[in-house]
């Protein structure tokens, strides 16, 4: 056996794995990439169908994204958002925003969107006001959710003496998570029982894509 294999065996985790089967056979170990095509330590070709799980649309060694990455790391590879604010979430977002909004022909905002609640329906609302960037699919899903919960809770009314909760109605979510809460979006029997008693109340409906949309219930 390789010995990165073997150090693999003796030291990584892998997800959704069962390492007892995992630990029976010599796995690949990547080394290098160009395109669509991997390269493991035995000089075998590998074709990348899935994208390294939909992370690499655009290939491996890309030139222009190889490009990109190393201008900005000769500036800084990293600065955090909370409290502070960068040129390449600024410039990304409002590229974001104006693509969003201009494929479903809404007007693009003028003035920084407020938080003020506009009624769902109004043709002069934009589609997208504001991006949250996130850094991994498991958080984006997180922070959907709780977008959600904090939405009903500042627009609908509770009803007095009765605590507010939410009960998220959902499509069906075709996704990979390592977050608790994701697990209740995900149909996974396995993940539902075993996490069942820390998930978040979620129901789903199978409702058809372009008349699909997040509802919340109050309960």
């Amino acid at each position: 056996m390789h010995p990165l294999a073997k150090l693999d065996h003796q030291f990584v985790w892998h997800p959704f794995t069962q390492m007892r089967d995992w630990l029976k056979r010599e796995p690949v170990v990547i080394v290098a990439g160009k395109g669509a095509v991997l390269h493991d330590i035995r000089g075998r070709e590998y074709l990348d169908a899935n994208s390294s799980i939909w992370t690499n649309l655009h290939g491996h060694n890309h030139p222009g994204i190889n490009t990109a990455i190393q201008r900005q790391l000769k500036k800084v590879a990293h600065s955090s958002a909370l409290g502070l604010a960068n040129e390449p979430a600024s410039l990304l977002a409002e590229r974001l925003v104006q693509m969003a909004n201009q494929k479903v022909g809404r007007a693009v905002p003028s003035a920084p969107f407020s938080h003020t609640y506009v009624r769902r329906g109004e043709d002069t609302a934009p589609y997208l006001g504001k991006v949250f960037f996130s850094d991994d699919g498991s958080t984006a899903l997180e922070v959907a959710l709780k977008l959600a919960y904090e939405f009903t809770r500042r627009t609908r009314t509770k009803p007095v003496g009765r605590p507010s909760s939410a009960v998220a109605l959902l499509r069906r979510v075709e996704a990979s998570s390592r977050a608790v809460s994701c697990c209740s979006v995900e149909p996974v029997a396995r993940w539902d029982r075993r996490t069942a008693p820390t998930l978040p109340r979620l129901v789903r409906s199978l409702v058809p894509p372009k008349t699909s949309r997040t509802r919340t219930k109050k309960t």
